[in-house]
């Protein structure tokens, strides 16, 4: 029974490297779709700040699918489906943390230079929310919050402890974080208005319920049957 079970489980693996590899190509595959020629913006002169944009919506696409993977895979290794996900451990969480508060970092550097740059000032108002000039502001506002959220996730990730119920709490607001950069990425971001993005927010979007069901609600509904 076990040696049947086994080749299961190595190609189960396999499937979600595989999985993880194509992860982090989409951003860049998305990227190039939607900026159309990157030569122009490399060997042609073109608008004050317009390449820096660019590439800060490359940043901002990583950041999305990072954050998203970062708690995907923390709450399904804490639930049911975690022995399938061998390779993650405390090390594999905090690479792939620091790889999403850089692109988040990225992200918000360079649309911060992008627009200093043309309108020939720091724009510094941007990092400051904002919900009194219109549509476009509001959007930029959630994502403003979602990276001060995720500016104190990392900061108790670095000084919790096990023993630290607090901490651990304020971690998890990660959840929050990421709704705000979900729905500012849906507002802001010009990449929506094709069908293959569209999809692949959806299926983002399913996978993290799926995730925190397994994570919390399958667990409740199981004690709930076990105590009555």
């Amino acid at each position: 029974m076990a040696d049947a079970i086994k080749p299961k489980t190595k190609y189960l693996k396999y499937s979600l490297w595989l999985s993880l590899v194509l992860l982090t190509l989409m951003p860049f595959l998305y990227w190039l779709q939607t900026i159309g020629d990157i030569n122009i913006y490399l060997k042609y002169e073109t608008p004050p700040g317009q390449t820096y944009y660019v590439f800060s919506k490359l940043a901002g696409m990583y950041a999305l699918v990072l954050v998203w993977l970062q708690i995907v895979l923390a709450l399904l290794k804490q639930s049911t489906f975690g022995q399938y996900l061998g390779f993650w451990n405390v090390g594999f969480h905090r690479r792939l943390g620091i790889s999403a508060a850089l692109c988040v970092a990225l992200h918000a550097g360079l649309f911060v230079i992008a627009v200093s740059m043309r309108k020939a000032h720091f724009a510094y108002g941007l990092l400051l929310p904002n919900f009194s000039h219109g549509f476009y502001a509001f959007a930029v506002t959630l994502g403003v919050f979602a990276l001060y959220l995720i500016i104190a996730v990392i900061s108790t990730g670095i000084l919790r402890n096990n023993k630290s119920y607090r901490l651990a709490w304020i971690h998890r607001f990660a959840i929050v974080a990421f709704i705000l950069a979900f729905i500012h990425s849906l507002l802001i971001g010009t990449e929506t208005r094709f069908n293959a993005i569209s999809l692949s927010y959806l299926i983002m979007a399913a996978i993290g319920l799926f995730a925190l069901w397994a994570r919390f609600y399958k667990p409740f509904i199981q004690s709930q049957i076990q105590s009555s």
